[in-house]
């Protein structure tokens, strides 16, 4: 199970500038992000997000990014940006040192941190590659870091006030290698520790079926219970990163 964790933040969390050129502007790859960033952030979307806390986005993720002509009798091969951001994820995952083990830092009551690793899950941060060589071999990735069309039109679609509003990004690449991997009961943020406000992940599973697990289960109380949602190759799933309690099944996949 492999896939991306898209945070957007307010103003109180310390994150990596994302404002400026970013030495993705104009590839492909770029034009790319931002037309998906167009499908996604759409007035069901933003409705959704209102009302339930959460929306379920497909097929924002097959625009394409390049064709080739080498293809038999001519044919030309389109790449989905799904494809290519799973091809460069699994890249990286190859990689060693690119990618370690995932650890939820637990606050104590009195400020001080512990921090807890999790079996079979690994990620790295878009940037903390970002200067190192393995990044230059992910232009879409890198390119999903760096662009801000996704963080700008949630600004416009959705209500807020100088406390909500969306001034950074940040993008972690997770893989769950399987063996009952999991994520229990939690929430992405809290108001007191630190400013997060959307969590968006982006599943990139194209031979994920039933059985595999892996299922991110949200629990949008008091409007509904439970929701099981498939993570489905190509799937954007966005919910608040302070209020939607969630949780991740075991991987067997």
């Amino acid at each position: 199970c492999v896939g991306s964790r898209h945070r957007s933040s307010g103003p109180s969390l310390p994150t990596p500038a994302t404002y400026g050129t970013p030495a993705s502007a104009g590839t492909p790859e770029a034009a790319a992000v931002a037309a998906a960033a167009e499908r996604i952030a759409v007035a069901d979307v933003a409705t959704s997000l209102q009302k339930h806390g959460f929306a379920v986005v497909d097929g924002a993720l097959d625009v394409v990014v390049g064709e080739t002509h080498d293809a038999p009798g001519g044919d030309r091969e389109r790449t989905t940006l799904a494809e290519t951001l799973r091809a460069e994820l699994l890249r990286l995952a190859s990689a060693p040192g690119v990618m370690r083990p995932n650890a939820t830092v637990l606050v104590r009551p009195d400020g001080t941190r512990a921090r807890l690793e999790k079996g079979h899950i690994f990620e790295a941060e878009m940037h903390v590659l970002a200067a190192r060589e393995p990044a230059l071999a992910a232009p879409a990735l890198r390119a999903v870091a760096e662009d801000r069309s996704l963080l700008t039109l949630l600004n416009v679609m959705l209500p807020s006030v100088a406390q909500t509003q969306l001034h950074h990004q940040v993008v972690k690449l997770q893989r769950n290698a399987g063996f009952g991997g999991c994520f229990p009961l939690h929430f992405d943020s809290d108001a007191k520790v630190d400013g997060r406000l959307i969590t968006a992940l982006t599943y990139l599973n194209p031979t994920w079926r039933d059985g595999d697990g892996g299922e991110l289960v949200l629990y949008p109380f008091p409007l509904s219970g439970p929701i099981k949602i498939q993570p489905k190759m190509g799937r954007v799933v966005l919910f608040s990163a302070a209020n939607m309690l969630h949780s991740v099944g075991p991987s067997v996949g």
